[in-house]
């Protein structure tokens, strides 16, 4: 978890899948050995970024995706993970660029506006663990300060994958399907998992 953390409901399709524990990690004994990484949004991509590198999570984090663990950015975690983050006008910090993880071919440039749309996502399938996640017909929405000289929904370099869209698990098998490479990956049986409905728990939640 880092200071600056937004939009929690990205988490809710992975959180609510059985026999799945969503941990928000603050340092790096709490990081332990994940089965999966994810960078989330954030207000602020610049201090949490600064953030993660001082409390040596960052470090701790690349030494797990060499032995092999899958990493997600969505967002501003999506920025972090590319070579460059600038910010010419000074709309985060008073840092004109920062280092990126430097995992993805791209490089962040803040502008003075916010990015706010709905998007469907019409990205290739991408692999995940052995199987093919569905990349296209991904419904989510985008709310971000940067642009990238290369953009795309989802992209993504061996274990390293992240996109703008929040949202990205919502979408009716991937967080199944995800979840199910990691059982296989980790050698349990994925037949076990039992079937989760996400659009059930979304409306039980609108009728709270």
């Amino acid at each position: 978890e880092v200071p600056k953390l937004s939009n929690f409901t990205d988490f809710d399709a992975l959180a609510e899948e059985p026999d799945v524990s969503v941990r928000y990690v603050h340092d790096v004994p709490a990081l332990g050995t994940p089965d999966l990484i994810i960078l989330p949004g954030s207000k602020n991509t610049t201090e949490d970024l600064l953030y993660i590198r001082s409390t040596g999570l960052e470090e701790s984090i690349k030494k797990c995706v060499s032995y092999g663990t899958p990493l997600f950015g969505i967002c501003g975690g999506y920025q972090m993970l590319g070579h460059l983050i600038r910010d010419p006008m000074h709309t985060e910090s008073e840092y004109s660029e920062i280092k990126g993880f430097e995992y993805l071919p791209m490089v962040t440039t803040f502008a003075a506006h916010k990015h706010l749309r709905q998007v469907v996502a019409e990205c290739a399938d991408f692999p995940f663990l052995g199987v093919q996640l569905v990349g296209k017909g991904l419904i989510g929405y985008e709310i971000h300060m940067g642009s990238q000289e290369k953009d795309a929904n989802i992209i993504n370099r061996g274990n390293v994958y992240g996109t703008y869209v929040h949202g990205v698990f919502d979408r009716e098998g991937i967080a199944s399907t995800l979840v199910k490479a990691l059982f296989e990956e980790k050698g349990l049986d994925p037949s076990a998992i039992e079937a989760f409905n996400l659009e059930e728990y979304k409306q039980r939640q609108y009728d709270i």
